[in-house]
């Protein structure tokens, strides 16, 4: 197997692993069992509570569920963003107890969402339209594809054809720092968001209901494990080849 095959199978297997790493980490988000927790008493008075970065739920021992969905910032007035939100979300824990809310916020418990569920939001769709574009990009500059490549381009002009090298190569590395940081975007979300699930479930003095980590970051740091692998694979080659073609 000479270099050049080494390299090809290298782009294939690296982009099957980052695509299938941005499937997993893409399904994260309209899956509901980001976190879960149940209360067993008398058979028929079982609840099961789970929730995901956009909603909360609850079904009883039937299967029926209610969901509720979290506050938007954009629903709320302007001067109460600006007057009495922000004492609410510098705290990294939940507002709320109960029905109040904890000292510092002023706002009503259902306006209060904790300031972790925005920073998971913007970092796992910025690693998914990260994710996209670094597929995009690294289709245009696989060796073993024809989409914009220098083999169009070598049997007829030879500068057209280093000119289409030299952007392929470049996009190449593209795509492969867009794969690792889809990665590690959804990775430091994924671990902040259980992190913040098993302090409050050991933490004695947390007296909210608690609870357990669910399927959904287990399939997110799987995913996210997969695009890291993949992305830094991705970035070694990519090196080695731009190096090896000066």
């Amino acid at each position: 197997m000479n270099y050049r095959e080494l390299i090809m199978y290298t782009e294939i297997g690296c982009f099957v692993m980052c695509v299938s790493g941005w499937i997993l980490v893409c399904s994260t988000m309209p899956t509901e069992y980001w976190n879960y927790s149940s209360i067993d008493g008398i058979v028929l008075t079982t609840a099961n509570y789970f929730s995901n970065l956009w909603k909360s739920c609850i079904s009883d021992s039937t299967g029926v569920s209610d969901c509720k969905e979290f506050p938007s910032l954009l629903a709320l007035p302007a001067f109460t963003v600006a007057s009495k939100l922000s004492p609410c979300m510098i705290g990294l824990h939940l507002p709320c107890d109960g029905l109040a809310p904890r000292p510092g916020c002023t706002l009503p418990c259902a306006h209060c969402l904790p300031v972790y569920i925005h920073a998971c939001r913007a970092l796992i769709i910025t690693g998914i339209i990260l994710g996209f574009f670094g597929g995009v990009l690294a289709l245009i500059g696989m060796k073993c594809t024809k989409i914009g490549g220098s083999e169009i381009a070598n049997a007829r002009v030879t500068f057209a054809a280093g000119a289409n090298y030299l952007i392929a190569a470049c996009v190449w590395k593209l795509s492969a720092k867009l794969f690792f940081l889809t990665g590690l975007t959804s990775m430091i979300a994924f671990s902040w968001y259980g992190n913040k699930i098993r302090a409050e479930f050991v933490d004695p003095n947390f007296k909210a209901q608690k609870y357990e980590i669910g399927a959904a970051v287990f399939v997110g740091w799987g995913g996210s494990t997969l695009l890291i692998v993949g992305g830094l694979v991705y970035c070694i080659f990519a090196g080695r080849d731009g190096l090896r073609s000066r």
